[in-house]
């Protein structure tokens, strides 16, 4: 045992005989600190005990997917996007790759260490912050939210008594929630957004329904310092960054100077030259819906260990309970029929169309996008970071083909064109609207045509797309594709059970009612 008494050891026994018996005693006090200690306490001692657990995790368990760095690199000049990385954990092991250039001014290489901007895979970091403090019994999932904030309101006086945690997690409180201020960097500015909040229309009763809201994950922030005493960055940090080693994640723009990072860049439509976006940041009160996380690809996918382990980190660290991480991947409520993903957890995107349970969540900020896709049921986890607006391409390309070789799931892409002779196409004809978009739909020569207006007070400059011909691919189901947006876009009508358009209609994953 003693290495000092065995041949060619030294002479020294005694000597190194102390030093073993210093040590046990070390380990020994440890122990009974370790016993004693806070829970923050204790998971400081488990981040530290695991550092040769982090090197196996993204070393000695690393494998290479065959092609994926000709691939990638091949893709983003094809898609016109400067730089990308990609990561993927499958089974145990995890594969990294990265092409092309972080910044056209300056060239900096993409590595697999690079942060990118993550845009609403953010939400799914605020999801487990919230479900953390379920577990602690400090908040309950279908109580109304003004129990814990007595200001919160929006334009509706019955929709913000009855507006629950739960409605805010899986997108279905209602309110019409594209409303993107900036309110400043000082220690008000969450609450200040708050208040702005109270102007907000609702666009159908909490619950009945699916839209996306980001002003619903951006008053979250100050519902976690509301039960917690804590900014929604500091929970994050312990409660997630920490205990999951997040090495390459910084949640402020400020922080983010000591890493390799990726600018924002944009496309030119007409000569499809690549620029720098003038605009690189989103206002800091949105923090919690998405604005300033950067992370790694490498660090988002150890962000899916615990909900790939029923709550543990890969360190051992448990960060949600088995039942909290259940919670999240159910269905909470289920999107238009024919829409991917069919349903919506809580922050997770939930899709069953193809026989087994993807998770996801995709990002976008300024001139960067993002992609996330967790197959539990395979163990797999991808991610995907770009840096302009072509990533959609980019993901279809890889992410969806590592998908297929792994997990045995197609694209989601409808395939396959329907006629308009056979439906009645005067029940989609009209104004669809909420607060930032308005959508007129005509029919021209037998064709369903759709204008997309920007209204005045969407914050966004006022402007009136070209009319698009929508092509028909199911009950109720068009896709249509929009001058400067990443990719095609489905457009969703609701039908009742005679096939009958509703009075509201999904572009993307926002509701719109119909208001003519």
């Amino acid at each position: 045992m003693f290495k000092g008494n065995q041949p060619g050891c030294g002479d020294k026994p005694a000597v190194t005989h102390f030093i073993f018996l210093t040590e046990l005693v070390l380990r020994l006090y440890a122990i009974e600190t370790f016993k004693k200690s806070s829970k923050a306490q204790r998971n400081l001692c488990n981040m530290r005990a695991s550092t040769h657990l982090q090197q196996q995790w993204y070393s000695s368990r690393k494998f290479v997917l065959s092609g994926v760095q000709e691939k990638l690199g091949a893709s983003i000049e094809k898609h016109r996007v400067p730089g990308a990385t990609i990561a993927v954990y499958h089974r145990g092991r995890i594969s990294e790759a990265a092409a092309g250039i972080l910044n056209v001014d300056t060239k900096v290489k993409t590595t697999a260490d690079s942060l990118f901007q993550v845009g609403s895979i953010t939400k799914l970091y605020t999801a487990t912050i919230v479900m953390q403090l379920v577990d602690e019994g400090l908040i309950d999932l279908d109580q109304p939210m003004k129990r814990y904030l007595p200001k919160f309101a929006v334009n509706d006086r019955s929709a913000s008594e009855a507006v629950t945690v739960r409605q805010i997690l899986s997108h279905s409180s209602g309110i019409d929630g594209d409303f993107v201020r900036d309110t400043g960097r000082g220690s008000d500015a969450h609450e200040n957004y708050l208040e702005l909040c109270a102007d907000l229309p609702q666009l159908f009763t909490p619950g009945t329904r699916f839209s996306y809201c980001n002003a619903g994950y951006a008053i979250l922030a100050v519902l976690v310092q509301a039960v917690t005493g804590h900014n929604w960055a500091s929970a994050v940090t312990s409660g997630l960054i920490h205990p999951l080693e997040l090495n390459h994640t910084v949640l402020l723009p400020e922080d983010s100077v000591r890493y390799r990072v990726a600018v924002n860049h944009k496309i030119d439509s007409e000569t499809g030259d690549i620029s720098i976006l003038q605009q690189q940041l989103m206002p800091y009160c949105m923090m919690a819906a998405g604005s300033t996380t950067s992370a790694s690809a490498r660090d988002v996918v150890a962000f899916t260990r615990p909900h790939l382990t029923g709550g543990n980190a890969h360190t051992g660290t448990a960060v949600l309970t088995a039942r909290s991480t259940q919670e999240m991947q159910c269905v909470h409520i289920q999107r238009p029929s024919g829409a991917v993903p069919t349903a919506q957890g809580l922050g997770w995107t939930v899709d069953d169309s193809q026989g087994k349970i993807v998770l996801g969540h995709d990002g976008g900020t300024y001139g960067q996008l993002s992609f996330l896709r967790v197959v539990p049921e395979d163990d797999l986890a991808v991610v995907l970071l770009t840096n302009s607006y072509g990533g959609t391409g980019v993901f279809k390309d890889i992410v969806e083909g590592i998908l297929s070789e792994l997990s045995g799931l197609n694209s989601s892409d409808p395939q396959q064109k329907r006629q308009l002779t056979d439906i009645d196409v005067s029940r989609y004809v009209g104004i669809y609207q909420n607060m930032n978009t308005r959508i007129e739909i005509k029919l021209e020569a037998c064709r369903l045509v759709a204008s997309i207006v920007a209204l005045p007070d969407s914050g966004e400059d006022p402007m009136t797309q070209k009319p698009t011909t929508l092509e028909h691919y199911g009950a109720g189901l068009f896709l249509v594709d929009l001058p400067g947006s990443p990719g095609v876009t489905r457009l969703q009508f609701e039908l009742d059970r005679l096939e009958r358009a509703s009075p509201f209609a999904w572009l993307g994953d926002r509701a719109y009612r119909r208001v003519a």
